[in-house]
């Protein structure tokens, strides 16, 4: 019996690499990394510098460099779903995009294979 996610083989095509390259290369995806890698490199410095320098500092000095990195925390985590759902929103548009190809790859890869077992969602099955 062979297994075949569909998923897994559509995004493991040359589209796949093609449209995602476009996705990094658009303007607005590539400012939304670049704030999650400041925002991390910020957050992580600050961690650092309180570590380092937190039994020197006031009290107010700590409370404020907690608060600065949960208020990057919250950003970047905000930032880091915006960037997921589009590459998520992007993901889905290949395989929508190449499905029914390789729905009619499929029909006849079990038209060719006797004792196939039905083809799911997002599965098939070969016996």
């Amino acid at each position: 019996m062979a297994v075949i996610d569909m998923r897994v083989a559509v995004l493991s095509t040359q589209q796949k690499g093609e449209t995602f390259k476009a996705l990094e290369e658009d303007a607005d995806y590539a400012a939304k990394v670049e704030q999650a890698q400041t925002l991390q490199a910020d957050r992580q410095a600050l961690a650092e510098t309180l570590q380092k320098d937190g039994e020197t500092m006031s009290q107010e000095e700590v409370a404020s460099a907690q608060k600065s990195i949960q208020d990057k925390s919250q950003e970047l985590e905000f930032i880091v779903g915006q960037i997921q759902a589009k590459q998520n929103e992007t993901a889905e548009k290949i395989f929508r995009d190449m499905n029914p190809s390789l729905q009619k790859i499929l029909q006849e890869l079990l038209a060719a294979k006797q004792g196939s077992r039905p083809c799911k969602k997002r599965y098939c099955y070969f016996c």
